[in-house]
């Protein structure tokens, strides 16, 4: 996404390894309070779609490289889906 800096091969090295280290803890702590699996799913789910829609949401406002091409109407669409996909979760968990 460009937060960090892609070319340098040492840092991606190190946010991999911190992420590979924080987050099963946190998921793992995180059970520990809903103790639901299915939620838990859900939870997941719905936060790997949202990360997936800011995702596009900042290549299609930066733009990306030319040997990808123009993002199509169905790639818009498809964030559009994954928006309503979200929401959806959303509204399962907080029932």
């Amino acid at each position: 996404m460009g937060l960090r800096q892609r070319e340098r091969r040492a840092a991606a090295s190190g946010t991999i390894r911190f992420l590979t280290c924080v987050l099963p803890p946190a998921w793992a702590g995180l059970f520990l309070f809903v103790q639901s699996p299915v939620l838990m799913v859900q939870i997941g789910g719905g936060v790997f779609l949202v990360a997936v829609v800011i995702v596009v949401w900042r290549l299609l406002a930066t733009g990306v490289d030319e040997r990808w091409g123009r993002p199509s109407g169905r790639c818009l669409a498809r964030s559009g889906s994954a928006v309503r996909v979200g929401r959806a979760a959303i509204f399962l968990i907080s029932k």
